[in-house]
């Protein structure tokens, strides 16, 4: 049934964020992390601590601003997590903690459609995509976030809830 379903796929998801956590972090701390991990997490820590509106990163000077270069206002709902352990290791987990869950929605509205097998397969094979592993495995980027949020929107829609929709959308975006 649907419970046995979602249980999968969560246990799936926990099973691709743990994975790719673990292989990011590792990545990271073996010091190949490139510039625009240092962006983010310089971005995160000024966000946190009240500073300017995207203060400076070491392109911009003391007096530049991100968010003349990226709107990432979505940094602003990453920041409870981020406020937990502020690092570049927890933006690397978000990202594969997002990346990963996103399966549960997909999940959700496959299983509209197609039976509670096949859509429990199908958001497996979303897990095992190739392509999903190259976004989550290059740095910390904003646009692979917006998977799950896009596969909400999509399962929302489709179920008919107005706010879970909204509120998808707006993350979406």
């Amino acid at each position: 049934g649907v419970f046995r379903g979602v249980f999968l796929v969560t246990a799936a998801a926990l099973g691709y964020t743990a994975y790719f956590s673990y292989y990011t972090i590792a990545y990271h701390k073996g010091v190949y992390s490139s510039y625009d991990l240092a962006i983010e997490n310089n971005v995160m820590w000024n966000v946190l601590h009240g500073n300017d509106f995207f203060k400076s990163t070491i392109v911009f000077g003391p007096v530049g601003s991100h968010f003349g270069y990226h709107a990432t206002l979505f940094a602003y709902a990453m920041l409870p997590l981020y406020a937990l352990a502020p690092r570049a290791e927890t933006l690397l987990f978000i990202q594969s903690m997002l990346l990963g869950f996103a399966a549960v929605p997909l999940f959700l509205f496959a299983r509209r459609h197609v039976s509670d097998a096949l859509a429990c397969i199908l958001a497996v094979l979303y897990l095992l995509y190739p392509p999903v592993h190259g976004a989550n495995l290059y740095e910390f980027h904003y646009p692979p976030l917006g998977t799950f949020f896009l596969w909400t929107l999509l399962y929302a829609l489709d179920a008919r809830r107005n706010l879970l929709a909204a509120i998808a959308l707006v993350l979406t975006l």
